[in-house]
């Protein structure tokens, strides 16, 4: 449930979101593995802004979902496609 959250973060802050099989790329730059969380970001550089970019967006989803449920969010990323 948390990959459909963390995709819908990344998709309304950032210009560049594809799934890869069950990879999220990022800006062509950041890969995010199953399971989804801020260890299973990388990138090529590893000092790259767009990396630390993307790991902070990953962490706040997760707090915030930790707060709010996965399934208030996986409802409402239904409602807007």
């Amino acid at each position: 449930m948390y990959i459909f959250s963390t995709c819908n973060v990344l998709e309304c802050r950032l210009p560049e979101v594809r799934w890869d099989n069950q990879n999220i790329v990022v800006l062509d730059q950041v890969t995010i593995v199953p399971p989804y969380r801020v260890d299973d970001c990388t990138a090529s550089d590893p000092n790259s802004q767009a990396l630390q970019h993307v790991r902070k967006l990953v962490s706040i989803t997760m707090v915030y979902l930790k707060k709010t449920g996965p399934l208030l969010h996986l409802f409402i990323w239904q409602m807007q496609h």
